[in-house]
């Protein structure tokens, strides 16, 4: 964060910051047999992968859990301690990456057929129709995103990510998405998008989840931050009935916790996260296990 928001704790801005709820949207996905072959390949992997790297107190908690709701929480304490250069993170990486693909054109039919309905029911000139920014991580998910809304609202889509490499080019987004009244949407990753504003829009949907809660909380402060005057809206994007949703169930209830570490006392996630440097000093003093969550 930059500027005063470095020297202020978040939970200092409890009273001056409206209010944020976050919340689980299941995606309108029809699984089909090849769909379901495909998540249950993945959650057997991200298990084996967890069980290959786990040591033997971490390996005893997976065998305890197996087959429970806490599994998913210990599985995922695992793997966000596995080394980026190793294999097992190439390997994790390709699970989630197809795994956001799959989820893309779903994400957007999600959007689209949401804003065909305000836009059919509230009489809403353009310029006062609210504006949405979608989270995500992999390029390839976030590109399916802004091609499907595209076609259904052209002009409407800005992709703010790791390849919009001017300062000036990413000035030029963040600023369009702010004032210009056609650019409903933006597309987000977490590369090179700490520190700015988008106030224009009080809803984030994630398309992806973030595997660790201070990126998450990063995501979430684009939108809740100074300058925001609406309560704001954080919607998780899960493929029902699946490990994709018991894994962001588990990040959701630790986050939600976090809040509760840091005074931040309602559960809906109404008053504002604690500040990243907070969050890391807590995860590296151990306090931010998923384990139990």
């Amino acid at each position: 964060e930059s500027g005063t928001l470095t020297a202020r704790l978040k939970t200092q801005l409890v009273g001056i910051l409206p209010e944020k709820s976050r919340y689980p949207i299941k995606l309108p996905i029809r699984i089909t047999p090849e769909i379901e072959e495909m998540l249950r390949d993945a959650e057997i992997e991200m298990d084996r992968i967890a069980e290959k790297v786990a040591d033997e107190s971490q390996m005893a908690g997976l065998v305890a859990t197996k087959g429970s709701a806490e599994h998913a929480g210990r599985v995922i304490d695992i793997i966000a301690g596995i080394p980026k250069s190793s294999p097992e993170f190439y390997e994790i990486s390709r699970l989630r990456k197809r795994l956001a693909i799959l989820k893309a054109p779903y994400v957007a039919r999600y959007v689209i057929d949401e804003c065909e309905e305000e836009d059919a029911g509230d009489g809403l000139t353009p310029e006062e129709r609210p504006k949405l920014v979608i989270a995500g991580h992999h390029k390839e998910a976030l590109a399916i995103i802004r091609d499907d809304l595209e076609r259904r609202y052209p002009g409407s889509t800005l992709l703010y990510d790791g390849s919009v490499t001017s300062d000036k080019k990413r000035k030029q987004i963040v600023e369009d998405f702010q004032t210009n009244p056609r650019k409903r949407f933006i597309l987000l990753s977490l590369s090179g998008s700490t520190g700015i504003t988008l106030t224009a829009a009080y809803r984030l949907y994630a398309a992806e989840m973030f595997w660790d809660p201070t990126d998450q909380a990063q995501m979430e402060d684009r939108i809740y931050r100074l300058g925001q005057e609406m309560p704001c809206e954080i919607g998780y994007m899960f493929v029902a009935n699946s490990y994709d949703l018991r894994v962001g169930m588990v990040m959701i209830r630790k986050m939600e916790t976090l809040n509760q570490l840091y005074h931040a006392p309602d559960l809906t996630g109404k008053t504002i996260s604690q500040s990243v440097s907070q969050f890391r000093k807590a995860r590296e003093g151990g306090e931010l296990s998923m384990t139990g969550v």
